[in-house]
């Protein structure tokens, strides 16, 4: 799922997973090589935690398509491992840019579970979503 909401919107992965055509989320041949390769690496990504988060995350980042973001979306849900993707909801949350520097930050002062951090992302996208206006939307209209 992380690699189809990639540049799509949410509404649109939905639909695809219902109908079963993924045309619909845009860039369709790219992501589908991107979750080929994702499948071929997904048998070694739990020996890469053993020797810890951030390999994971570099030996994710090696396949095309995945960056920073996606890497610490499909670590945190589908590993449960302890990351935060520092994306555009949490950066516009905390007032700071820099992915690196917020991802950083809350991995060092959030002391709660992996479960505990997966919810607190959540809230974040939904406020922000919901209430942090962006560049193209005015306070007044809020």
């Amino acid at each position: 799922m992380a690699v189809l909401v990639q540049r799509t919107r949410r509404e649109n992965v939905k639909r695809a997973l219902e109908t079963g055509d993924f045309r619909i989320v845009g860039f369709y041949e790219r992501k589908m090589r991107t979750i080929e390769e994702l499948k071929k690496v997904r048998p070694e990504i739990p020996k890469r935690l053993d020797e810890g988060v951030e390999v994971a995350r570099r030996r994710l980042m090696r396949v095309p398509g995945i960056g920073k973001e996606t890497a610490d979306v499909i670590l945190l849900h589908a590993f449960k491992a302890r990351t935060f993707p520092a994306d555009v909801y949490a950066r516009r949350f905390f007032n700071m840019s820099g992915y690196e520097r917020l991802r950083k930050f809350v991995l060092k002062h959030f002391e709660g579970t992996v479960e505990e951090l997966e919810e607190f992302r959540a809230l974040i996208v939904e406020y922000s979503k919901r209430y942090i206006p962006t560049r193209r939307r005015s306070l007044g209209s809020i």
